[in-house]
């Protein structure tokens, strides 16, 4: 069993991983953004990302920490106007990419794409450090084509952010059991950094 524990993850030829690491991440790139300047009309990237964008505006003109997404009148808008229901981070996030690109569809819609793209490589990097090149690149592939994240990637309420952030501290989480308790023939590595 310890030496099943110590026996390297396959790895393919690095020239090929590179490829195909890289086509996937530009294949979810061209989803994510694709459309992300259209105008608001109809249907879930319509009337959701609009509310967001309006949250986004409310936040940089009124100061305000939640959202607040129906509000446009000329008065600070109350704590009671305050909309709960979704992640507070998200807000933030997409403040953020407004303040940072501008007050149109494009900026509202990009933070959601840009976050698909590093949710994307986040999970490719947990794969393989559970399983295997081959395995990370085939869950890269089935991720950039679940209906879901075609439809959703550039929705300005759809938790690509928290999904980022999620594989990431899986990552170092599983980093850091690697360093702090070696297997096999690993040795026990800086710990403290993974843990941090």
């Amino acid at each position: 069993e310890v030496a099943a524990l110590a026996v390297p993850p396959r790895r393919m030829s690095r020239r090929w991983f590179r490829g195909i690491f890289v086509t996937l991440v530009l294949s979810q790139a061209f989803i994510g953004f694709m459309g992300a300047g259209d105008k608001f009309v109809l249907g879930h990237n319509g009337w959701n990302s609009s509310a967001y964008l309006q949250s986004a505006r409310n936040t940089l003109r009124w100061g305000t920490l939640f959202p607040v997404q129906y509000y446009s009148g000329r008065t600070p808008p109350t704590v009671h106007d305050g909309y709960t229901h979704h992640p507070l981070g998200m807000h933030l996030h997409n403040t953020a990419f407004v303040w940072l690109f501008g007050d149109h569809e494009g900026s509202i819609r990009a933070m959601p794409a840009f976050f698909g793209g590093l949710a994307l490589i986040a999970l490719m990097m947990v794969v393989r450090l559970l399983y295997d090149d081959r395995t990370a690149l085939i869950a890269g592939g089935i991720f950039v084509l679940l209906p879901t994240n075609a439809i959703y990637t550039n929705m300005s309420n759809h938790e690509n952010g928290f999904i980022f952030w999620m594989f990431l501290w899986g990552y170092f989480y599983l980093r850091f059991l690697r360093a702090r308790f070696p297997q096999g023939a690993e040795s026990g590595g800086r710990w403290g950094r993974w843990f941090g």
